[in-house]
């Protein structure tokens, strides 16, 4: 994966996450992103839509001419807080 923003939803009640963990974070979901299978539909407009699923992640990645323009990646643990 290139250079790409990473929005982090605050959970309302929840503590902060620090930048050391948030910077884990986001390293452990580029590696689980590289080694996902991916499934491969016609997006609705342009493009193709990958869709993949794991234990952990689930989501599509929209691409068009070789370039990402969208990604979703939703989280399937419960984390304990």
């Amino acid at each position: 994966m290139r250079k790409y923003r990473f929005d982090i939803v605050p959970q309302v009640g929840k503590s902060k996450m620090t930048e050391a963990e948030a910077s884990y974070k986001t390293l452990t979901f580029i590696d689980q992103f590289d080694n996902l299978t991916f499934n491969e539909h016609a997006g609705v407009g342009v493009g193709t839509e990958k869709r993949f699923r794991s234990e952990d992640l689930t989501g599509f990645e929209l691409v068009y001419n070789s370039n990402m323009i969208h990604l979703t990646a939703l989280n399937l643990k419960k984390e304990e807080v």
